[in-house]
């Protein structure tokens, strides 16, 4: 397996996710899924809904709301009905739930600074450049593939607006 390959896969990176988050794991009873939730959460600005997170993060829905419930529970969010459309829910970070996130964002921070030792500026727009076109070389294989039906989303079984 090449480098390029192993990269893509991801193996090393989930390993020092779950090493780095260990403490977030501990500290709070998380899962990944709910960390990732409160990340994305931090910058949905008023695009906020269980339906935008999905779509925004690649992740079924049901995943979502399951994830989403166990937050309310921990007291890390809230929700609130929105005022024009009652069957739409607007989700917010709580004052306990900011200093969890940022103990997220510290630890992204930490990981961000260990992926980009050594790398150059340049070096990091070319990888940022290349990344955006095998997401979208994925996206479209995918979207040919499950056109229509329902597809997998990075957590599991998601609709094909997640694509």
């Amino acid at each position: 397996m090449d480098e390029v390959e192993l990269l893509l896969k991801g193996k090393q990176l989930k390993k020092l996710y779950k090493i780095e988050y260990q403490g977030i794991f501990d500290e709070y009873g998380l899962k990944s899924i709910e960390i990732d939730l409160m990340y994305l959460l931090s910058l949905s600005g008023e695009r906020n809904t269980s339906r935008d997170l999905a779509s925004f993060g690649g992740i079924s829905k049901a995943h979502v709301s399951k994830a989403i419930e166990s937050l309310r529970k921990k007291q890390l969010i809230r929700i609130e009905e929105d005022d024009k459309d009652r069957r739409c829910s607007h989700l917010y970070i709580t004052e306990a739930g900011n200093q969890c996130l940022q103990d997220i964002l510290n630890i992204r921070k930490r990981m961000l600074s260990v992926l980009y030792k050594n790398i150059t500026e340049e070096e990091k727009r070319v990888l940022a450049g290349v990344a955006k076109k095998v997401d979208a070389n994925i996206r479209d294989e995918i979207q040919k593939k499950y056109a229509g039906t329902e597809s997998e989303g990075l957590y599991g079984k998601a609709g094909k607006e997640n694509v």
